[in-house]
């Protein structure tokens, strides 16, 4: 038992001391100028844009009326029929319902 713990313990030593198979290149400061790539052109300067300054006495612009755009009478209807089908309306709730819905 104990030779298989030493064997074990050797090998693990010589794994763990082998050297890395690639090894990482370290530009120090003293490298040469010519083996740097460029530094990145610099980012253009934010474009900044002042906000309109409100008036007194500008005048207000047209009102638009906020109309709902509900869509056909048999568009409602079946929209609605459908509705209550997904709710779980039996056949005679739904004409119910969607007769409540689409007005």
């Amino acid at each position: 038992m104990k030779r298989l713990v030493a064997i074990m313990l050797v090998v693990t030593a010589v794994v763990v001391s082998a050297p890395p198979h690639a090894v990482a290149q370290i530009i120090g400061p003293n490298s040469s100028p010519s083996l740097l790539p460029p530094p990145p052109p610099a980012p253009p300067p934010p474009k900044i844009e002042v906000a309109p300054i409100p008036q007194m006495n500008a005048p207000l612009g047209t009102p638009r009326p906020n109309l709902e755009q509900r869509g056909s009478f048999s568009d409602r209807v079946g929209r609605c029929l459908d509705y209550g089908a997904s709710q779980g309306l039996g056949p005679n709730e739904r004409s119910e319902y969607s007769r409540a819905c689409a007005n």
